[in-house]
């Protein structure tokens, strides 16, 4: 264990602990590396398909069968050094490798560190590394090796209902965004549904919720209930999805819920059965942690995410704070809009913890391809390293156009009052109106 955690300190391969402890579903269904990773695309002698282009996905491939799958086991031998080859990490963790090349820093990174921070204080995290020596010494993920509870689950198993549409939001992810994006100039489309939606507009990575695979997915949960420290559950937006509680209610008749912790990535604005029903719920889990998307302040965080209310959003983190098992964090998008009114945002929540997530897709809404005058004067407004490098890097200035083109078309779209030049008047003097 010890060669395994100097290994793992050093970083003497590209080792990301995910792999080790965790378990993914997608909102198109297929199974992935973890929420950052790109799809399957390399063959996997257990399935059987004549598309070289082979997904493991919910009806194909069952949770065990992926987690000990020959794509997640060449990923592992990368990442402990088995294997000399990198086509595998280089391909699903392209997102973490390219962000560390450019900024420094990424996802992985904070994964493993907080494996190893809480290994050192707590102990809790011991599983994880047993896991990894045992892959190490027989081959094979079997979870019948292991007693203590270490694998934590990211589900998008029960669609992408969202009320919201936010402009920088990917549509699969929000069956609002997919109407609207739908109603935009063609010229948008290929970007969001990348050239890949159905003759009603739909994007084909659409996964309809199944009734008899949901309850497939349940089972086969409930098998590996007692491994389990974790459950994120995000969407759409999980607040709304009523199947949600088929699980939560599974976990609290098999007597697990109180061992396992829950974590939402929400936007905290609407619940399907209500907040009182939600948080009592929360009373029944070892602990929650409620990671709450919000990207600025009052009209301009509205203006981003579109049918969102601030003021519900902090009503509903007022009522938060009387829970003794309930934690919450903030979520921020860093793209061209928000970081305009980051000095503002970080003020009023300066006391609270925040993952700063820097956009870089869709390119056009990227922090990057702002005026230089504008970066200038941001650079001096943070101390978030990853923003400073990203305001840093090469501006190209029709990408931009492209970017305030794009949010007038929501103004028209959306009929607003108040729209871009009007919340952010220093945007207007660098558009350029087409020819």
């Amino acid at each position: 264990m010890k060669e395994t955690l100097d290994n793992i300190k050093e970083d003497k391969n590209w080792f990301c602990p995910l792999p080790f402890n965790h378990i993914y579903s997608n909102s198109d269904g297929s199974w992935m590396p973890c929420c950052l990773s790109r799809p399957t695309i390399v063959p996997d002698k257990n399935i059987i398909s004549s598309d070289k282009k082979i997904m493991h996905n919910t009806e194909n491939t069952s949770m065990i069968d992926w987690w000990k799958s020959d794509t997640m086991n060449g990923i592992r031998d990368e990442m402990i050094g088995k294997s000399k080859e990198t086509k595998l990490t280089d391909h699903y963790c392209f997102k973490c490798k390219n962000q560390e090349r450019v900024e420094g820093t990424s996802s992985r990174i904070g994964w493993k560190n907080s494996v190893l921070y809480t290994l050192s204080h707590h102990q809790s995290s011991m599983a994880s590394i047993v896991a990894v020596d045992s892959y190490k010494d027989y081959n094979e993920m079997d979870l019948s090796d292991i007693d203590d509870r270490f694998l934590s689950l990211k589900l998008r198993i029960f669609g992408n209902l969202c009320n919201l549409s936010c402009y920088m939001c990917w549509p699969h992810n929000s069956s609002t965004r997919i109407k609207d994006v739908k109603k935009l100039p063609d010229e948008y489309k290929d970007v969001w549904f990348k050239s890949n939606v159905t003759d009603d507009g739909i994007p084909k990575s659409i996964s309809k919720v199944n009734k008899d695979q949901f309850k497939k997915s349940l089972e086969q949960i409930k098998d590996i209930a007692h491994l389990i420290t974790s459950i994120k559950i995000t969407g759409g937006e999980p607040m709304m999805m009523d199947n949600h509680y088929k699980l939560l209610d599974l976990l609290i008749d098999s007597g697990d819920a109180k061992h396992i912790q829950l974590r939402y990535q929400t936007n905290f604005t609407k619940f399907s059965r209500g907040e009182e029903a939600f948080f009592k719920y929360m009373k029944e889990f070892k602990s929650v942690a409620v990671h709450i998307s919000i990207d600025s302040v009052g009209e301009y965080d509205e203006y981003i995410r579109k049918n969102g209310s601030t003021n519900t959003v902090d009503k509903n983190i007022d009522k938060l704070r009387n829970l003794p098992n309930v934690s919450f964090g903030i979520a921020n998008t860093v793209s061209m809009l928000s970081i305009l009114n980051h000095a503002e945002f970080h003020e009023k929540w300066k006391d609270a913890y925040v993952n700063y997530f820097v956009l870089t897709a869709p390119d056009y809404l990227s922090i990057k391809h702002l005026p230089d005058k504008i970066k200038k004067r941001l650079i001096t407004e943070t101390t978030q390293e990853n923003i400073i490098k990203m305001l840093k890097q090469e501006r190209d200035d029709s990408q931009f156009q492209v970017a305030i083109k794009y949010c007038l078309d929501l103004d028209i779209l959306y009929k607003r009052n108040r729209g871009i030049f009007d919340l952010w008047p220093e945007l207007e003097q660098y558009y350029v109106q087409p020819s």
